[in-house]
């Protein structure tokens, strides 16, 4: 998941943003990526994602063939809002399997580790 600020370095808006994109990427290190692109330099960006005012922030989330069209970050733009609402969209690799479905779940990724946890209820 990323979180990618566009922004003009002429914009008052997105000057105020930095310090709390900054302590937001801060505390998200090793969880969610964050990134900024200049949408002044880098046009091109700007256009293929529809930024049409400053700072806009997009969500991206999965990767390659799973990658979802990005969406608009509309919350408050600040580092707190920014944090708990970026680990509000990490994937959730839970899920509630029967016993007849176990052999199906280790197959389904077997190159990545997979934990169960057993309980007594129906």
């Amino acid at each position: 998941t990323w979180l990618v600020e566009f922004y003009a370095p002429w914009c008052g808006h997105c000057k105020a943003l930095a310090p709390e994109w900054e302590a937001a990427a801060s505390k998200l290190d090793g969880v969610v990526k964050l990134g900024a692109v200049d949408a002044d330099k880098h046009r091109n960006l700007g256009s293929k994602y529809g930024i049409r005012g400053f700072p806009t922030i997009k969500v991206f989330k999965g990767v390659g063939n799973k990658a979802r069209r990005p969406s608009d970050y509309q919350g408050e733009r600040k580092a707190r809002a920014i944090v708990d609402y970026a680990k509000s969209v990490l994937p959730s690799f839970s899920a509630v399997i029967k016993a007849s479905g176990l052999d199906a779940f280790f197959e389904e990724e077997p190159n990545l580790p997979h934990a169960v946890l057993f309980t007594d209820k129906n």
